[in-house]
């Protein structure tokens, strides 16, 4: 990934250590990694940061993960989100095409980092390609 990608990613959970680690994981695989620990926190990095993928946890102390994701999906046109559990009953499979998916606690860092690029790589074709 070069310094001028635009590609970028937030991490909203309410786990400050396990954000703090994931998201320099994630930074020196080149990834532009913003962070959030509460869904009010990520509501105002939206209104002035542009994401490509929010991994969310569905969990959140001030409220539940996948109404903030489904709020932001309406108005993200380009958004993926990645849903994160220790909860797997609460993670319902996708909708084929969707742009939600889920990965569950603990997660796996090659996994998630293979959605990334795959995502990245999208984002990256040509429009109409």
């Amino acid at each position: 990934m070069s310094a001028a990608s635009t590609f970028s990613l937030v991490i909203v959970d309410d786990d400050v250590r396990t954000v703090r680690r994931l998201a320099q994981l994630l930074r020196d695989d080149g990834f532009v990694v913003h962070t959030a620990n509460s869904r009010a926190e990520a509501e105002r990095l939206a209104m002035s940061t542009r994401f490509d993928v929010a991994l969310i946890d569905v969990r959140l102390p001030d409220g539940d993960g996948r109404e903030l994701a489904r709020a932001w999906l309406g108005h993200m046109t380009s958004l993926e989100v990645i849903y994160v559990t220790i909860y797997k009953e609460l993670l319902a499979r996708a909708p084929e095409g969707s742009r939600e998916s889920a990965l569950t606690k603990p997660i796996d860092y090659p996994d998630l980092v293979s959605r990334l690029r795959a995502r990245e790589a999208v984002l990256a074709q040509p429009a109409g390609a």
